[in-house]
């Protein structure tokens, strides 16, 4: 089963929504901002997604990013998942989670790429 990874307020992630409605595509969403996500869950969520650079899955441009100095290379990368942990709102959205892979929605044709 899909599961997609929401934050209701990102319009990115309602599109999301939208058009996996409108293909009549079964899912379940996550609104992982209202039940943050443990320090396990992010790292098998990064194992499955295949990413070289944590940072790809992290909104860099919020302020939370820039006050914690996580572009900075000499952070490792618990570092970036604890971070993650305590503000969830650096987590990039929506997220699409199918049959062990996961694919940040942007664009869209990433998660329509895993169903």
């Amino acid at each position: 089963m899909l599961i997609i990874w929401h934050n209701p307020k990102c319009s990115k992630s309602r599109e999301c929504i939208k058009v996996l409605d409108e293909k009549d595509i079964d899912f379940i969403i996550r609104e992982y901002l209202v039940g943050s996500p443990s320090k396990l869950e992010l790292e098998e969520l990064i194992s499955i997604m295949n990413i070289l650079d944590i940072r790809d899955m992290m909104r860099t441009k919020e302020s939370k990013y820039k006050e914690l100095d996580l572009a900075n290379q000499d952070k490792i990368s618990e570092d970036l998942v604890d971070a993650m942990v305590r503000f969830p709102k650096l987590i990039e959205r929506p997220i699409g989670i199918n049959s062990g892979v996961a694919r940040v929605g942007r664009p869209l044709e990433n998660i329509l790429d895993i169903i």
